[in-house]
């Protein structure tokens, strides 16, 4: 499945500048709701080892 996502980011090489800072901003993005999930995880994980 990842093998599958680097492939698909590989072949929208982004022609224009505009769409390469498009791209970093859903990437950005991203990141900030993969980090909350984290978080969110790690809080839950926490609470259950507590009890």
């Amino acid at each position: 499945f990842q093998k599958r996502i680097i492939e698909l980011k590989a072949s929208e090489i982004p022609v224009t500048n505009k769409s390469s800072q498009y791209d970093m901003k859903i990437r950005e993005k991203y990141l900030e709701l993969f980090e909350e999930a984290i978080k969110q995880a790690s809080e839950v994980i926490n609470s259950i080892i507590r009890f």
